[in-house]
């Protein structure tokens, strides 16, 4: 516990264990009242009976709307000490003492208690103890001012051990108040980390979604945006060529026309891009196995569709960099070799690590090579190398000796 710690807003299970401190201190002030003034022989005159009656009913009330307030008063080594809280504790015990003729040392057993811990709780430890041992010596100073130092002093030791008792009683008090009491800060320097943690959540899945728009972004400029450009050149020179030369002008216009299924892919990939991945519902073969059909069926040409090995589960980043290898393996194959007389898909498990290949024979009108060192091979062939490095994986992606294209992608597995 700090010693400069100030409680201003008590919780409130200090509260309730307050006033439940407070009223059960007034009900057994009354209670003592009534025993003595029952029990004592000779009985208490009227006089001293009532004086009697009234002090206790003023110490009960004084508990049960005083106390409560203490609450909200500095706490800590460097509070400032009430001194009249520890003066009034000391005067009533003594006052019964004598009025009941030395028949009441229970009332310094019981402003033990409460001062002890108002002065451990409030202040320190070493004002609770110079309080203990102060009362020990005007209970002493009671017992000879009745008795004489030859029967006070038997009569102060007879007392002492119970004094002791109910002083070791508070010191437990004040020590299961204090643990509850960092109890109650933990949890609430918890809760407030549950609360950042929840902000912080916030802010990365907003900040996911802002790169992953920045990553869409790039890939439509890288792809989308060169095959608009090249089109709009093709439209230019179809313009420009005189009707004569319709050789020419029926290249340029075949060109155009593989430029605007090239577009009709990239706006393909960006949209199933932006929609929930078939690995949130299928396993990893069965997720590309349907994206070779949509593209088979897509283009009207076969796809061989191969899985080696014993498909098992694997990290969610890699299931999602496979299945985007794939999509642009197959968007490669429709943009530059859509008359390839073979394509083939192959899927491989192996101990250390899982392979993807998509390769396709030698289209029979040769068209730009999508080779990874061309200057035009965009955001998708650099994406995939990228998120194969980062996975500690390897990617390539090039021509083949028969002059069609080869991509691969190898990533690592846990071993088993």
């Amino acid at each position: 516990m700090s010693d400069t710690r100030r409680l201003k807003t008590p919780s409130e299970v200090s509260r309730r264990e307050t006033r439940f401190f407070a009223w059960g201190m007034a009900i057994l002030f009354l209670a003592l009242f009534l025993f003595y003034a029952l029990t004592l022989e000779p009985p208490l005159t009227t006089g001293p009976l009532l004086f009697f009656a009234a002090l206790s009913l003023s110490l009960a009330g004084g508990y049960i709307f005083l106390t409560p307030r203490g609450l909200s008063l500095p706490r800590g080594a460097g509070a400032k000490v009430h001194w009249q809280y520890p003066l009034l504790s000391a005067s009533w015990p003594i006052v019964f003492f004598f009025l009941l003729r030395g028949r009441a040392v229970v009332y310094f057993y019981l402003a033990a208690f409460d001062e002890y811990l108002s002065l451990a709780l409030f202040h320190s430890r070493r004002w609770a103890v110079t309080w203990l041992c102060a009362l020990a010596a005007e209970m002493l100073f009671a017992w000879v001012v009745l008795l004489g130092w030859s029967e006070a002093v038997p009569s102060f030791l007879e007392s002492l051990p119970l004094y002791l008792l109910v002083s070791g009683l508070a010191e437990l008090v004040v020590r299961l108040w204090e643990e509850r009491e960092r109890a109650e800060a933990l949890t609430g320097e918890l809760e407030e980390a549950y609360r950042r943690l929840q902000d912080y959540t916030a802010q990365a899945e907003s900040l996911a979604v802002a790169q992953e728009r920045v990553r869409l972004a790039h890939e439509i400029h890288d792809t989308l945006g060169h095959t608009l450009t090249a089109l709009s050149v093709q439209l230019e020179l179809l313009r420009q060529l005189p009707p004569e030369r319709g050789a020419e002008r029926e290249q340029a216009l075949g060109m155009a026309r593989r430029l605007s299924d090239g577009a009709q892919v990239e706006v393909w990939r960006a949209i199933r891009a932006l929609r929930p991945p078939p690995l949130e519902r299928l396993s990893l073969p069965e997720a590309l196995h349907q994206l070779i059909e949509d593209f088979a069926r897509r283009l009207g040409r076969e796809v061989a569709w191969q899985v080696d090995g014993q498909p098992r589960p694997i990290q969610e980043s890699v299931s999602l960099t496979l299945y985007r290898a794939l999509q642009e393996g197959l968007t490669n194959v429709q943009r530059h070799a859509p008359e390839a007389k073979r394509i083939a898909v192959s899927l491989r498990y192996e101990t250390t690590e899982v392979i993807l290949e998509v390769e396709n024979g030698p289209s029979p009108e040769p068209l730009r090579s999508p080779s990874p060192s061309s200057s035009e091979r965009g955001f998708g062939l650099h994406g995939l190398q990228e998120r194969a490095e980062s996975l500690g994986g390897r990617f390539y992606a090039g021509p083949t000796p028969e002059g069609g294209f080869r991509l691969e992608m190898r990533l690592p597995l846990p071993l088993t």
